[in-house]
């Protein structure tokens, strides 16, 4: 009877009217009350990052043209040069290059993704940047003066798709252009909405971390259009995990001038409603790499209250968890860091603890005993690719847990259902975890179990997620969460927990 109330209780909750939904921005909205940064727009103080200089698609056809070895001016901000061959095969696994001319500390891109290791006079590999077509080759110079660098040349090799020696193609004339890179970011893009044109666009941070970036400043952008009945009410803007210092803009306003990580803020009263607010994290360089902050699991949400509703438990209670098979990945124990980081971003005084004993592939035969905690929390998920085989016998493994746990402790038990996988709800996984959730939930009811109901919530998520400015990803084809997912997973928990 309490599983039934909940969903009652959920499917009001979770669901969200189809044309109250926002048609801009770069938003996702998981759940009712819930907005979430989907994907930032990158402005950098470097006009190559704003325009994409270094993506395939660019037109460079306006560029300067010099041949290798012809001196290139000098440039305090850099300069970058783009050249092109043609792919007759769809793969090539022996397609190598080779520089000459190529100056220490230039960075080299092939179809945009960067090639690692170039240096001159050395071959490196590039079968997994090539593609059959065209390719575009980009280096960028960092700043130099005059006389100091040169255009280089480089060989392609290894691009037969018969298996025969094939001539080295040499690329000798190249499309030069120097950068321009602005000292500080203009109030005018802190307020501007949109993503004014820029070029690039992620769903995470880390791809600012890999030290391509030209030096100057950078702004993450995203464009706030959130339901229009949030008018009114106090909005809250959550930011965490976020690498460095950056300063926190609010339609220009400055919310915080060094983010400490992570932080609330109140945003109902800036906020216009109008479908042109604007987010922007501005750096004063580059974002650091720093070992366990290079921003892979920042997120920023906006929430319709002051904070989240607390759990229903006491606080300073320390739940047991027990997450193994499937479940025992990144991003379920990160769930659960979100989760303790959104209370204590909504309240000084409420405290929510989590320990566990899990390692993958421990037995129940020398699993740690519960005894001593009001509340336990268990996943058990397939470890596979969700076949029917792995779904039945991960939920097996789940019950026999919680039956384990009951004989040797009071506490409350809590199972969590395995996410969605990839993008699409009807996936033959999702069809299949469908099926197995359905029965598993009914077994749950008659075990009197408490169910935190990830699969069904996701993958409703899914189903209404086309109608969103922005998708995202929950999960890979191999049921690993994203950091969205990760959110998303901690969203479902908490929602679950603090009903009565």
């Amino acid at each position: 009877m309490i599983l039934k109330a909940f969903l009652a209780a959920g499917a009001v909750l979770l669901s969200l009217p189809v044309q109250a939904e926002p048609v801009n921005g770069d938003l996702c909205l998981p759940m009712e009350g819930w907005a979430v940064v989907a994907r930032w727009n990158i402005g950098a103080g470097a006009r190559s990052v704003r325009e994409g200089w270094f993506r395939k698609e660019y037109n460079d056809g306006g560029w300067d043209k010099r041949k290798a070895g012809d001196t290139l001016p000098a440039s305090g901000d850099g300069t970058w040069l783009r050249n092109s061959f043609r792919g007759r095969s769809k793969g090539s696994p022996d397609a190598r290059a080779l520089f000459s001319g190529l100056p220490g500390g230039a960075l080299v891109f092939l179809n945009g993704v960067e090639v690692n290791g170039a240096v001159n006079g050395e071959e490196v590999p590039i079968a997994a940047q090539y593609r059959k077509g065209t390719n575009i080759f980009s280096v960028f110079y960092a700043g130099h003066g005059a006389d100091a660098v040169q255009v280089p040349a480089v060989a392609i090799t290894g691009l037969s798709g018969t298996g025969r020696p094939k001539k080295p193609s040499v690329l000798k004339t190249w499309r030069v252009r120097t950068e321009k890179v602005e000292k500080v970011i203009p109030d005018s893009w802190l307020r501007a909405p949109g993503s004014m044109g820029w070029k690039i666009r992620s769903s995470s941070i880390p791809s600012l971390c890999r030290g391509w970036l030209p030096p100057g400043p950078v702004c993450l952008k995203a464009g706030i259009d959130v339901p229009y009945y949030w008018r009114g009410r106090t909005v809250s803007l959550f930011l965490h995990d976020f690498p460095g210092e950056p300063a926190v803009y609010l339609n220009g306003k400055l919310l915080e001038e060094r983010l400490a990580s992570s932080g609330r803020f109140d945003a109902g009263k800036i906020l216009k409603f109008d479908g042109r607010d604007t987010l922007c994290l501005v750096y004063p360089g580059n974002p650091p790499c720093e070992p366990g902050r290079d921003g892979r699991w920042a997120m920023a949400a906006l929430r319709w209250e002051g904070g989240v509703r607390l759990p229903q438990f006491p606080s300073g209670s320390t739940i047991f968890t027990d997450f193994s098979g499937g479940a025992f990945q990144e991003g379920a124990r990160q769930a659960l860091r979100y989760v303790s980081g959104l209370i204590a971003l909504s309240s000084t005084g409420y405290q929510l603890e989590w320990s566990t004993a899990s390692s993958p592939g421990q037995s129940l035969a020398v699993a740690f005993r519960p005894a001593g905690y009001s509340t336990g929390l268990v996943a058990c998920w397939s470890a596979s690719r969700y076949s029917s085989a792995d779904i039945s016998r991960a939920e097996g493994n789940m019950f026999a847990r919680v039956a384990e746990f009951r004989r040797n402790s009071s506490a409350s038990w809590w199972v969590v259902t395995p996410p969605t996988v990839g993008r699409k709800p009807r996936l033959p996984a999702n069809e299949r975890l469908g099926a197995a959730n359905r029965k598993f939930m009914a077994k749950a009811e008659e075990a009197r179990l408490k169910v935190v109901p990830l699969f069904d919530v996701m993958r409703s998520a899914l189903k209404r997620q086309r109608r969103w400015p922005a998708q995202v990803e929950w999960s890979s084809d191999g049921g690993e969460l994203t950091p969205h997912g990760s959110y998303f997973m901690a969203l479902i928990i908490l929602d679950t927990f603090s009903m009565p």
